[in-house]
C-alpha cells in the first residue's frame, strides 16, 4: 500500500540509505502507562531512516479507538509513515476481538511487492502459540530490487539481499526506547 504511485521520484544513484528499527509497543510506553504514539513519530522523523521497520504495531483496536480522544482514525503504520515515508507494507501477526497488530515497513523508496510470512511458534503446554510473522519487502531502486527482511523474533538484525543474493546482516545498537541501524555499503555500484 503506498500514498504515492510506485514512480515517486527517486535519486538516479543511491550508494547507501538508513534503516532503522521500532518496536512501537502498540503506541503505548513499557507495562501501557501512556499512549506516546505522536511523541514515537516525531522521534522517528528525526533521525531521518529512509526504510522503518515496525515491531508491534497495530493494523487496528477498536477498543482503543473508542476509550482514547488521541487514538489515530488511521492503521498507526500509516499514521507513523504520515509524509516521510509514502511507501508501507503491513504484516498483520496476531488478529483478536478488538483489532491485530503486527510489522510493517516504511519507506521512501517503492515497494514492488511484499509478503507476510507466518512464522508463528507452537506453545508447549505451558505457554500459548505465539503468533509471529516475517515481512520481505522487495524495494525499488533504481535499476534494481533490494530485499528486506525483517524478523522481530530476532530484532538485533535485519537481513538486506543484493539481487545476487548475497545477503548483509544490519547490526542495531539501542537508542532509548528504540534501535537505529544503518547500512552503508557499496553493493548498489554496478
Amino acid at each position: 500500500m503506498s500514498l504515492l504511485s510506485a514512480d515517486a521520484a527517486v535519486p538516479a544513484s543511491i550508494r547507501s540509505f538508513k534503516l532503522m528499527t521500532v518496536n512501537t509497543h502498540k503506541g503505548f510506553t513499557a507495562l501501557n502507562r501512556r499512549f506516546i504514539l505522536g511523541e514515537l513519530r516525531d522521534a522517528v522523523r528525526t533521525v531521518g531512516a529512509d526504510v522503518v521497520c515496525l515491531q508491534e504495531v497495530h493494523g487496528a483496536h477498536a477498543r482503543h479507538a473508542q476509550l482514547r480522544n488521541d487514538w489515530p482514525a488511521t492503521p498507526h503504520y500509516e499514521f507513523l509513515a504520515d509524509s516521510m515515508w509514502p511507501q508501507f507494507a503491513y504484516g498483520r501477526n496476531a488478529v483478536y476481538p478488538e483489532g491485530d497488530h503486527g510489522n510493517a515497513v516504511l519507506s521512501k523508496f517503492p515497494i514492488a511487492r511484499h509478503v507476510n510470512h507466518d512464522v508463528s511458534v507452537a506453545g508447549n503446554g505451558r505457554r500459548e502459540a505465539e503468533k509471529r510473522g516475517l515481512l520481505h519487502c522487495a524495494l525499488r531502486l533504481p535499476g534494481r530490487d533490494v530485499d528486506v527482511h525483517y524478523d522481530p523474533a530476532d530484532p538485533g538484525h535485519a537481513a538486506l539481499e543484493n539481487p545476487a543474493g548475497m545477503a548483509f546482516i544490519v547490526l542495531v545498537m539501542a537508542l532509548a526506547m528504540f534501535a537505529i541501524a544503518v547500512w552503508k555499503t557499496g553493493i548498489f555500484d554496478g
